[in-house]
């Protein structure tokens, strides 16, 4: 009997080996675990390596190499403290952000070391960071410290924002995380902090106001921003690494004028930003310091001709050609566009002494015309007109750098929000030639969440995606599980 039941379960066996359905029913068995079980490996891989991947357009969630060229080259201990109970990170979507981008500082450098701090629990702890409390240290702020010497981050600084249009909503449109951090750091370990002066007594924008990013930016890049009086101060202070003018309405006195020479001639470093005036004053002393550098201001207003180098409907709104120069030539490789509002031309003179060394770096069309304010001055200058040229003064025993731009309101606040920021890195990069920073001293700009859409499609195209989505797709789907349905039932 047991010989005869033994006989029936080989031949069943046998059988069932030889049907198609358990022999293609098994190879699906099979597939599914081989699946499954490799869905399972890559998930304890990313657990245990904490591996992931970041495939937003600017890398939001990711620290970039100009961060690694600085991290890679610390030769002291930083920590970053998080002055927050870090069991709130994981309920805080922008806390959350922050940490990771922490985290990736950390595993970077062995320099860096991150924790966090309940002030709550350990209510000394500002006075320990802060003795003097000059820094103003608050809950959920982040403080990053290399000895004695620190620097605060608000945690506010660390995203930029967005308002509705009724200003009872704010919402959160880039990041600052690692621009702030990274900042801070060369900051702390920085032996010397140089200064940039803005001239003031003239009328000049309102940096606190109108250049609020321009101040935010080089505060980040380790530059002290300081304002500058010369009818009060004896002379450029000798810290000055660098001498800022914007837009001036009126102009400089004898004395001023003197002042400011005298610092240029001994290896000084000026930035003039310099607008049509409506008024249109007399600058002869501005002049005369840019005569001596081989330049001078046109008293015009430029209207461009040619329609591709304007805002559309607006020729004085120039949209104009970039230079590939020691200050414009991560602009030109990165084919980010400027926008010059309003604009007065620069003239190059032909008799510039052989060590002065001028180059144009912003300029216009052949069909620019830079049409004078008051006529009486004389007849309206042809195009290529130039917008902004910087000089090299190599006569001296150092080597003095001046940057001229027609334009004040390419560097604002309103125009780097709202059209584009090439006009920050273009003064940024300025600053970095004028400074002579080398390749560690990088800039590291904020990053713009991005909401890639599909847009300019016409009625056609939309119907048709509206078919293919709602119709197509889903007879497709259908058609496929059919066919393999019938298969199946053949086997």
């Amino acid at each position: 009997m047991a010989m005869k039941l033994n006989l029936n379960f080989k031949e069943i066996f046998s059988k069932l080996s030889k049907s198609k359905s358990l022999k293609y029913g098994s190879y699906s068995i099979i597939m599914t675990a081989i699946v499954v079980a490799l869905a399972i490996v890559a998930n304890l891989l990313v657990d245990l390596t904490e591996l992931k991947w970041d495939l937003t357009p600017e890398k939001l969630y990711s620290i970039g190499d100009e961060t690694f060229k600085i991290l890679d080259s610390l030769d002291k201990d930083i920590e970053i403290i998080g002055l927050f109970d870090d069991s709130k990170i994981n309920d805080n979507v922008d806390l959350k952000e922050i940490d990771e981008m922490l985290n990736q500082y950390e595993k970077r450098s062995d320099r860096i070391k991150v924790k966090y701090i309940d002030p709550d629990k350990n209510p000394g702890i500002y006075k320990e960071l802060d003795p003097d409390e000059l820094k103003n240290i608050s809950a959920y702020d982040f403080v990053v410290r290399c000895g004695n010497k620190i620097k605060v981050v608000k945690y506010y600084d660390m995203f930029e924002y967005t308002y509705s249009s009724d200003y009872l909503n704010r919402y959160v449109t880039g990041s600052k995380i690692e621009p702030a951090v990274t900042g801070a750091i060369k900051y702390v370990t920085a032996e010397y902090t140089p200064a940039i002066y803005f001239l003031s007594g003239h009328s000049e924008r309102s940096l606190d106001s109108e250049y609020t990013i321009v101040k935010e930016f080089l505060d980040r890049n380790n530059f002290e921003v300081k304002e500058l009086n010369l009818l009060t101060e004896d002379k450029v202070p000798d810290n000055a690494e660098i001498v800022v003018v914007i837009s001036p309405q009126k102009d400089l006195s004898a004395a001023e004028r003197e002042k400011l020479m005298d610092y240029l001639d001994n290896g000084g470093h000026a930035i003039m930003i310099f607008d049509p005036i409506s008024q249109d004053p007399d600058l002869t002393y501005f002049q005369s310091i840019l005569e001596g550098y081989g330049v001078s201001l046109n008293y015009d207003i430029v209207n461009e001709n040619e329609q591709y180098m304007y805002y559309p409907n607006s020729p004085t709104a120039l949209i104009p050609s970039i230079k590939s120069t020691d200050i414009s030539s991560d602009l030109v490789n990165a084919g980010i566009p400027l926008l010059f509002p309003d604009s007065r031309s620069i003239n190059i003179l032909k008799n510039t002494k052989e060590y002065i060394e001028v180059t144009p770096v912003i300029v216009t069309s052949d069909k620019a015309t830079g049409r004078l304010i008051d006529s009486s001055r004389g007849a309206d200058v042809p195009g290529p007109l130039n917008i902004a040229v910087m000089v090299e003064d190599k006569g001296g025993y150092e080597v003095s750098k001046l940057v001229v731009f027609g334009d004040g309101d390419f560097l604002t606040d309103s125009m780097i929000e709202s059209f584009t920021q090439g006009g920050i890195y273009l003064f940024l990069t300025t600053v970095q030639w004028m400074s002579d920073k080398q390749d560690n001293d990088v800039l590291i700009r904020p990053k713009k969440y991005e909401v890639r859409r599909l847009d300019n499609i016409n009625q056609l195209q939309a119907n048709m995606l509206a078919a293919v989505v709602t119709i197509v797709l889903p007879l497709l789907i259908l058609g496929t599980g059919i066919f393999v349905w019938v298969r199946r039932r053949h086997l």
